[in-house]
C-alpha cells in the first residue's frame, strides 16, 4: 500500500508542468542628445531563455523637428561576434524586420523567433533629429525561461 501511495504521489509530481518564470531586467535607460553619430547598446546572455521579448519606451522632446531612433538587433554565440538578426513586431505580423524606426512617443515591442538560439543579444537605439533635442530611451528584456 505504501508503495502504491508513493507511485501515485511521484506521478502526481511529474504530470504536473514546472515553470522557471520569467526575468524582466532593464539594458538601457538613458537620455540621448541628438545631432551626434552616437548610438546606445547594451548586451545580455540570453542562453538559457526559451523565448526573448523586448521593449523599446521612446520619449523625444523635439519641438522644432521630430527626434527619432532606430532600433537594431544582433545576436552572438561568443559575445565578441556579433550578426544582425530580424525580429517580429505587432505592425509586421508574420513578415520580420531588421530594424525599427520611432518617430512618436511610444512603447515598442519585439520578439524573436523560437527557433533561434543564440547566447548573447545586442540592442541597440540611434538616435537623429535637429542639434540640442534629446529623447529618452529605455529598453527592457523579458525572458521566458
Amino acid at each position: 500500500m505504501k508503495k502504491l501511495i508513493f507511485v501515485l504521489a511521484l506521478l502526481a509530481l511529474l504530470a504536473g508542468q514546472a515553470y522557471a518564470g520569467q526575468t524582466e531586467v532593464v539594458m538601457i535607460d538613458d537620455e540621448r542628445l541628438t545631432g551626434t553619430t552616437d548610438r546606445v547598446e547594451a548586451d545580455r546572455g540570453i542562453g538559457d531563455a526559451k523565448r526573448v521579448t523586448f521593449f523599446v519606451t521612446w520619449d523625444q522632446d523635439g519641438t522644432t523637428v521630430g527626434v527619432t531612433g532606430t532600433v537594431t538587433v544582433a545576436i552572438s554565440v561568443d559575445g565578441i561576434n556579433w550578426h544582425d538578426i530580424s525580429w517580429f513586431d505587432v505592425t509586421g505580423g508574420v513578415t520580420p524586420v531588421t530594424s525599427e524606426v520611432l518617430t512618436t512617443d511610444t512603447t515598442y515591442a519585439g520578439w524573436f523567433d523560437t527557433r533561434i538560439t543564440a547566447k548573447y543579444i545586442r540592442i541597440a537605439v540611434k538616435e537623429t533629429g535637429a542639434i540640442g533635442e534629446n529623447a529618452d530611451v529605455t529598453v527592457t528584456l523579458v525572458e521566458d525561461k
